[in-house]
């Protein structure tokens, strides 16, 4: 299995939770490096949809969803008084806003 590094510890929880215990034989960084090695018949990984269904995953690759969607759980933390970056700003406003409209279906 090729894994991407980040994030691993929700597929790992994922995995026992199914009664499987995943164990990867390569990490990389870069969902573009795993994608390569599998692409090449390294193994296999695990994807979000947004890349499964992007105009450049390759072709040659099939995918099969879980059963239960997997999610992942990102934070916006920030000292008290700092001021949020513009690009931060931006994320957190996206994800708000994708709460609401999850929220909302």
């Amino acid at each position: 299995m090729v894994n991407q590094t980040a994030p691993p510890a929700g597929r790992a929880r994922r995995g026992q939770v199914e009664g499987i215990a995943l164990s990867p034989v390569v990490e990389v960084e870069q969902v573009d490096s795993a994608l390569h090695l599998v692409s090449r018949g390294a193994g296999d990984t695990i994807v979000y949809w947004a890349v499964a269904s992007s105009r450049t995953f390759p072709e040659n690759l099939h995918t099969v969803g879980f059963a239960e969607p997997l999610y992942d759980t990102i934070a916006v933390v920030r000292r008290q008084g700092a001021v949020l970056s513009p690009a931060t700003r931006e994320l957190a406003r996206l994800a708000r806003l994708a709460r609401r409209m999850l929220l909302e279906h």
